[in-house]
């Protein structure tokens, strides 16, 4: 039994799955995306748990390599908990004195899961500048994001 799939898109004419830079959503701090979103980099939405352990494998492996990502990426981090619990995780994984490039969202009314047909964590989907989902991988793949590294 497979861990992961991955699905590649080059077009997307399906609303459902493009990322709307003008829709507003609120981070965990309660700040509007849009305002640390820079428009010129594609955006990979991470969508986990934090009990999750294949999900924290894989957020490790991206804070490990944020400096890299970072510069090709807006990267959102999106989970059904609670923004406290959130904040919470965020601090644990980020050092204090070192200001992070992850957006951190609070989806507790599953609307971003639904939206994107999440159904298991993690789930890993990237999108071009335009807001048109390019990839998607299902489950545990560090070879995925290693590719995605590679890339740049």
């Amino acid at each position: 039994m497979s861990l992961f799939t991955i699905s590649i898109r080059k077009h997307s004419y399906n609303a459902s799955h493009s990322f709307d830079m003008n829709s507003i959503h609120m981070d965990i701090e309660n700040r509007n995306i849009q305002l640390s979103m820079q428009v010129t980099k594609s955006i990979m939405c991470i969508f986990f748990n934090t009990e999750c352990d294949l999900c924290a494998k894989e957020i490790l492996y991206i804070k490990d390599n944020l400096d890299i990502f970072s510069r090709k990426y807006n990267l959102v981090l999106i989970s059904f908990e609670d923004r406290h619990k959130l904040i919470n995780y965020k601090n644990e994984i980020i050092s204090k004195d070192k200001t992070s490039s992850l957006i951190f969202i609070s989806d507790s009314n599953f609307e971003l899961i639904e939206k994107y047909n999440v159904s298991v964590f993690p789930t890993i989907l990237v999108f071009s500048k335009n807001g048109i989902e390019e990839s998607r991988c299902t489950g545990i793949n560090i070879d995925f994001l290693k590719q995605l590294k590679s890339n740049m």
